[in-house]
């Protein structure tokens, strides 16, 4: 299986090392997208959130050739890696979708006790 052994696959390389060379600016797009509320922030969070859940999992998969010679102890951490990286972007992915911020839950808890209590 090539997707468990990226780095034995000289597209996903590729596509490794252009993802590399993207996440700097990536970063840096969200950040000023984020900072100014620029209505094309969620595409740019969506694509940075994706490229680094894949160049995270393609380095991790390199790291695991390395150091891990033992074929069923590597299957196993290569078969780990593939689903708490795909978990990861997926939470990420959501996250930039439906732009969670960290006091979401306590802003809707004041609307909440607002509500029930309209002068407290």
């Amino acid at each position: 299986m090539s997707f468990l052994s990226p780095e034995k696959n000289k597209y996903m390389l590729r596509a490794y090392h252009s993802s590399g060379k993207s996440i700097i600016p990536l970063m840096f797009m969200s950040w000023v997208t984020n900072h100014y509320d620029l209505s094309i922030q969620t595409p740019i969070h969506i694509v940075n959130a994706a490229n680094m859940g894949y160049h995270s999992y393609v380095s991790t998969s390199c790291i695991l050739t390395d150091y891990v010679k033992t074929p069923n102890v590597a299957r196993i951490a290569r078969i780990s890696s593939a689903g708490f990286h795909g978990l990861a972007t997926i939470g990420l992915l959501y996250a930039s979708i439906n732009h969670t911020q960290p006091n979401f839950l306590v802003r809707k808890e004041n609307e909440e006790r607002n509500d029930i209590h309209p002068n407290k």
